[in-house]
């Protein structure tokens, strides 16, 4: 726990940060009871910066190409499917699709992204899936598929808090989520394949191709049953560490491939057949969640590293991944806003958990508060993934 002074500081520039002028949101946009029938029309007209609430219900596939918030007013009521009204024929037919322009930033709360599956008059099939590409975050969302890939991201600066991702069994095993060529912050996530219907193809939970991932409290797992059994992580390449997670293969399969490219502490893998390779071990830093970040109530992190090590927490209203030489992952706060939050101490046990109070100001809801941990003896440091999310 900190010092009282820190939380005061910590209160006051969140306090800051939703003063008229300063927040993200400059207009807010309603959908459902009292607004837009779907989320697409308040798409249409948003401007970059604005909110888009969304009242319990269910709503058409859409594509966001403008840097906003869209927020369910209840988390996990407000369900996505593909509708066949909106066929285009485009090549991304089927898709919820995300592509923010650079400088922008995304942040999704709540949604669920239903898995659709359509047959189309002319007998063609259309599967619902969700594509993002640029700055994003996913707090708190489902994305589920029948015969598809979940989420797919390509040059995408990803974070993914509290999200479940999975695929129902798929014809040839395509993976239930794929990262391609982007950075991801992945943290108290679930993402699994229930299996293939043919055994030439893997039932991969997650494939990354040249990408970089930071991930804590993770599940990784591929189909554990039969011939199509599959394997809980594929490294193309990139670079990922992990850490307080279980990856999960099926009978025959190993857990992780391209496990070179990856660093684990405090994590279960298991493998089923001889001649799997090997992840390098390391000093990392876990980070998870205890609940959302909510008005008038405290918000805490646990942590986990070396024993008796120090970890001094950073906070940011917008998140972007950077490079910094003397940190070992990615910086995953905008460093021209981000701030001290506090400085905490593992203990014996590796373990500690933090909190902060977080002001009940109503001009703070809907609005982001990311935060990370740098520990270490000296560089380089390591960092851990991304935990926060938009203020309830």
């Amino acid at each position: 726990m900190f010092a009282s002074h820190r939380a005061f500081l910590f209160s006051f520039v969140l306090a800051q940060l939703a003063l008229p002028g300063r927040a993200n949101a400059q207009t807010t946009h309603v959908v459902g009871t009292g607004g837009f029938a779907q989320i697409r029309q308040a798409l249409a007209i948003a401007l970059p910066g604005d909110t888009i609430e969304v009242q319990p219900g269910t709503y058409s596939h859409f594509e966001m190409n403008v840097g906003v918030t869209l927020r369910a007013v209840q988390a996990g009521a407000v369900l996505v499917v593909y509708d066949v009204n909106y066929y285009t024929g485009a090549a991304n037919e089927g898709a919820t699709a995300f592509a923010i322009p650079a400088g922008q930033e995304a942040l999704v709360q709540g949604i669920v992204f239903h898995p659709s599956l359509i047959t189309l008059p002319s007998g063609s099939t259309v599967k619902h899936r969700v594509v993002a590409g640029g700055r994003i975050s996913f707090d708190a969302c489902e994305f589920r598929a029948y015969d598809n890939i979940a989420l797919a991201a390509y040059l995408a600066d990803l974070r993914l808090l509290r999200c479940t991702i999975a695929t129902e069994p798929s014809t040839f095993g395509v993976p239930a989520c794929t990262v391609n060529q982007s950075t991801a912050s992945m943290v108290d996530c679930t993402i699994r394949h229930q299996g293939a219907l043919f055994t030439t193809g893997i039932a991969t939970a997650l494939y990354m191709d040249n990408s970089v991932l930071v991930g804590s409290r993770l599940s990784l797992s591929g189909v554990t049953t039969g011939l199509s059994a599959g394997r809980g992580l594929i490294m193309i390449g990139g670079r990922a560490w992990i850490s307080d997670s279980s990856i999960l293969a099926g009978t025959n399969r190993c857990a992780i491939e391209g496990a070179s490219f990856v660093t684990l502490a405090r994590t279960t893998v298991l493998n089923r057949i001889n001649g799997c390779g090997t992840a390098s071990p390391g000093q990392l830093l876990g980070i998870g969640t205890l609940g959302p970040v909510q008005l008038g109530s405290n918000y805490a992190l646990q942590f986990t590293g070396a024993a008796n090590s120090l970890v001094a927490v950073f906070a940011a209203p917008n998140a972007v991944s950077v490079s910094v030489p003397e940190v070992e992952q990615p910086v995953l706060l905008d460093l021209s806003t981000a701030f001290a939050a506090g400085l905490g101490s593992m203990g014996p046990s590796g373990s500690t958990t933090l909190s902060w109070a977080i002001p009940s100001l109503p001009t703070l809801v809907g609005l982001p508060i990311w935060f990370q941990g740098i520990t270490g003896p000296g560089a380089p440091f390591a960092a851990s993934a991304a935990a926060g999310g938009l203020a309830r």
